[in-house]
């Protein structure tokens, strides 16, 4: 029997999430550098400001 190919996979770099209910910890994320800030089951990245949705904080 033939030793099979190695599959590699690059390293990936660890980070953060967070998730948050209200502005104010969606805000403190952001300023702390976070990149995936759950709210309310919704993924933001990268967004440089929140938008409310309605019946929300």
């Amino acid at each position: 029997m033939e030793a099979k190919e190695k599959i590699s996979f690059a390293p990936v770099q660890p980070y953060l999430t967070a998730s948050v209910t209200t502005k104010e910890q969606y805000d403190a994320c952001v300023s702390c550098g976070i990149k995936e800030i759950y709210f309310d089951n919704v993924v933001r990245r990268n967004q440089n400001d929140y938008q409310e949705k309605e019946g929300h904080c």
